[in-house]
């Protein structure tokens, strides 16, 4: 999407309503923020449908 593009979000995995991306332990929380604020970032279209996200910061990956 194009706020993955705008954050520069190293995404390694899409599984259906699931995204994995890499980065330095360091940069975890920030990342975190910044993919939660992409996924829930609404297109001019979709005005009011509710949308939320979630994630956790591991190292590695694992079915929620």
């Amino acid at each position: 999407s194009v706020a993955v593009k705008r954050y520069n979000l190293d995404i390694r995995l899409r599984v259906h309503d699931e995204i994995v991306s890499v980065c330095a332990v360091e940069d975890g929380e920030k990342v975190l923020r910044q993919t939660i604020a992409a996924l829930t970032e609404l297109p001019k279209w979709a005005t009011g449908l509710p949308l939320n996200a979630e994630g956790v910061i591991t190292k590695r990956y694992r079915k929620s």
